[in-house]
């Protein structure tokens, strides 16, 4: 294979080249119309997904305050169909995903046997992802929205920070302390890496332990 042959597809993802190869983009978008299509096989008329803006909503903090209440249609079906539905999202989640990590990973903690908030988290998932089936990672030769979008302004706030625009490798992390989502108050912490303004490798996980004042 040469530099100017194209390439549509790669492991079941969907390759974009531009004419003149200065840019490529890489999603998963056939994958996951199959996804929600193998989720809706007999049920075409019960389960209507609701497009979310984000990954995350606002009542993910009372889903776990009604462990009782009886699960939706929908709900159900994800619950029988967990384990299939999650494993699709770990390859997207690893391979052009990385807009759903940390919430699949919350999801992935019931895959023995999901509760209901384990069912929630999932359902808003998929919601974010009917509605966002195109976002994937895009690598550009002439464009630098990590520069403009995020860099320039952290350098006008933080000017200590003035030569992370010269360098090839950029890298951000974070944490939240003592997630109140999980029992043992354990953090998540996540990560991804640039290189030449470009995702190469991206990680969030549960932290093993908690640091406690005595």
């Amino acid at each position: 294979m040469t530099w100017n042959e194209r390439v549509s597809s790669f492991l079941g993802l969907h390759v974009d080249q531009s004419a003149d190869n200065y840019r490529i983009t890489i999603s998963a978008r056939h994958k996951i119309d199959e996804l929600f299509k193998k989720v809706n096989e007999g049920h075409e008329h019960n389960l209507q997904w609701h497009p979310l803006k984000a990954p995350y909503s606002s009542d993910f903090q009372n889903a776990k305050d009604y462990p009782n209440t009886p699960l939706s249609i929908r709900q159900a079906v994800l619950r029988d169909k967990f384990r299939f539905i999650t494993g699709v999202l770990i390859y997207l989640s690893i391979t052009v995903r990385a807009d759903i990590v940390t919430l699949l990973g919350r999801c992935c903690q019931g895959t023995a046997d999901p509760t209901r908030l384990h069912v929630v988290w999932l359902e808003k998932l998929l919601c974010y992802l009917h509605g966002h089936r195109d976002v994937g990672l895009v690598f550009d030769a002439r464009t630098n929205r990590i520069a403009t979008d995020v860099i320039e302004p952290l350098v006008l706030k933080y000017p200590e920070l003035r030569d992370l625009s010269k360098s090839p490798y950029v890298c951000f992390s974070d944490a939240n302390f003592a997630d109140v989502n999980d029992p043992k108050l354990r953090s998540t912490t996540g990560f991804i890496i640039y290189v030449w303004n470009s995702p190469i490798i991206w990680q969030s996980k549960r932290q093993p332990i908690t640091a406690k004042y005595f």
